[in-house]
């Protein structure tokens, strides 16, 4: 879309459906995670497209079985390439696709991987295993040094699941929904009728040691954003609503107050699909259940002024433009 003109400035083709994709730190090209696409020789599907997005032309496909999901380094110098049905995870050297070697195998045992942080130098990336919430046995944290492009030490045990991360410092803020009986909403604060919750874990990345979990609402969460004064807004989908007449009302969403604690549940239902903090101000926007929300990180409750926008249709996703 070119934003001046308000107008569709190109329509890319893809060659397969994607989950994961990102532009590049030349503002040019384009990374996509293709897990259908078909790449000779291999005889199981999956790749990395490259796609230059100002003539739409796909300049490369580069084969790797089940490639799921991408994650850049900060200087994006890396890329890892995360195989969940494989249990794999690759770097991937932008700058080696047409001169070398562009792949590295990352020696270690991995439980249905979905997702990474990096540390902020770019040195260490944090794998999120999903296990059991996605068909694998144990969650876990699995520490990748990317100067050896190895796993040293065992993984961390997450047993409130691990779906999604943010690093804050050294804290590292992980989500996800354990199976039963781990998943009940015993010391839930405020007490809920959900009968299934999901866990919030934070793990110390200088001693690779976990935190309590505590319960936050289930599904499977997908979005984590840190918002102004500590807030951090947690959000999944197919989660258990609650819509008590006169009483509790709450979906997908989660707001933890990572200085107390505290975690709170907002009254609206269905699933979030987006988040998006708004920079410099006490604002998070989110949407949820198809209603765009604006919320007040000062009281962690809707904004009342000025009112909440009346989007016309669903809206599913809000992005921060940058001009």
């Amino acid at each position: 879309m070119d934003n001046s003109q308000e107008s569709v400035a190109l329509t890319l083709g893809l060659p397969g459906a994607t989950d994961s994709m990102f532009v590049w730190t030349d503002n040019t090209t384009a990374f996509i995670a293709i897990p259908g696409v078909p790449v000779k020789p291999q005889t199981a599907p999956g790749g990395v497209g490259r796609i230059n997005i100002s003539s739409g032309a796909t300049t490369a496909t580069i084969g790797i079985p089940g490639a799921h999901f991408l994650v850049p380094s900060p200087d994006g110098s890396k890329i890892l390439v995360i195989s969940d049905i494989a249990n794999t995870v690759t770097v991937l050297d932008p700058n080696l696709i047409t001169s070398g070697s562009p792949l590295t195998p990352v020696t270690g045992a991995f439980d249905k991987p979905v997702g990474a942080v990096f540390s902020a130098d770019g040195t260490k990336a944090y794998v999120l295993n999903c296990g059991p919430e996605c068909g694998g046995v144990a969650a876990s944290i699995s520490v990748v040094d990317m100067n050896t492009s190895s796993v040293p030490a065992p993984p961390t045990p997450i047993p409130g699941g691990a779906t999604i991360a943010l690093l804050q410092g050294t804290s590292l803020f992980v989500a996800g929904t354990p199976s039963a009986p781990l998943n009940d909403c015993a010391g839930a604060t405020p007490a809920t009728a959900a009968t299934s919750c999901g866990r919030l874990t934070v793990v110390d990345t200088s001693s690779l040691t976990s935190g309590t979990p505590v319960p936050i609402t289930d599904g499977y969460h997908n979005h984590m954003q840190m918002g102004a004064n500590g807030q951090l807004f947690i959000g999944a989908h197919t989660c258990a609503n609650i819509k008590i007449a006169g009483g509790e009302q709450r979906g997908c969403l989660s707001i933890a107050n990572t200085a107390t604690g505290a975690i709170i549940a907002p009254p609206d239902n269905g699933d979030v699909t987006a988040i998006e903090p708004i920079p410099n101000r006490n604002v998070v926007y989110v949407c949820e259940g198809g209603a765009l929300r604006i919320y007040d990180t000062t009281t962690d409750a809707l904004q009342t002024n000025p009112e909440q926008p009346n989007v016309v249709g669903q809206a599913i996703d809000v992005k921060i433009v940058d001009f």
